[in-house]
């Protein structure tokens, strides 16, 4: 996601302020965003936990990075419906979205077989201290299967590469996987309130309307 924004959905992740409404006990949907620093993970939590808050659903998030702004492992956990804490409890995830295929593999703990379904974006970037260490970066399919053995489904999506042939910028990939999981239906928020807040944050002729549009279609 790229362009000029309101700073609400940067902020919106550290916003813990929650909105009550009537949820059963059980109701709630939770997902976790990784990637490196730099790829949006967090642009497009805050886009998550703005338009969760507008259906009138009580949301959680939690940031968890490091060297977030030098390609460091970058984490956004995005709790929606009855729920008591920001961060997942082990084994909770409904979805995991990996903006870069690698830095999926450490959240195989908060996956369950039953029900954790996990998009993957095919580009790999490579972390500094695996050509310091002479470490060989596993191929995607590699990856894939790894993450299977914690996942009821596992899905590699060229969100990169896509991006670029619709925006001209791989920096869209985040918002294409996300056109990706909406169209599949594995997240409970709609695509007309998705596009509300982008319109909100961006203006109504904005790219990234067209890259979640396009990406609905494949």
């Amino acid at each position: 996601m790229a362009g000029k924004k309101n700073k609400k959905i940067e902020n919106e992740g550290e916003n813990k302020e929650n909105k009550k409404v009537n949820i059963k006990e059980n109701d709630q949907f939770n997902a976790i965003i990784t990637g490196v620093g730099g790829q949006g993970v967090m642009t497009l939590g805050g886009l998550l936990a703005l338009a969760g808050h507008e259906e009138g659903k009580e949301v959680m998030t939690s940031e968890l990075h490091g060297l977030s702004k030098r390609f460091g492992h970058t984490e956004f956990h995005f709790r929606m419906g009855n729920v008591k804490t920001t961060i997942l409890p082990n084994k909770s995830a409904d979805l995991i979205i990996a903006l870069e295929p690698l830095e999926s593999l450490p959240l195989a703990k908060y996956c369950d077989k039953e029900k954790t379904i996990a998009y993957i974006d095919s580009i790999q970037i490579k972390p500094t201290r695996m050509d310091i260490e002479g470490i060989n970066y596993p191929d995607v399919e590699e990856i894939k299967n790894r993450l299977k053995s914690h996942c009821k489904e596992v899905i590699v999506v060229d969100a990169s590469s896509e991006a670029k042939r619709i925006a001209g910028s791989s920096t869209y990939s985040n918002i294409y996987l996300l056109g990706r999981i909406i169209k599949n239906k594995h997240i409970g928020i709609k695509q007309s309130t998705i596009i509300k807040i982008l319109e909100e944050q961006f203006g109504k002729d904005n790219i990234n309307i067209t890259v979640l549009k396009e990406a609905m279609k494949e």
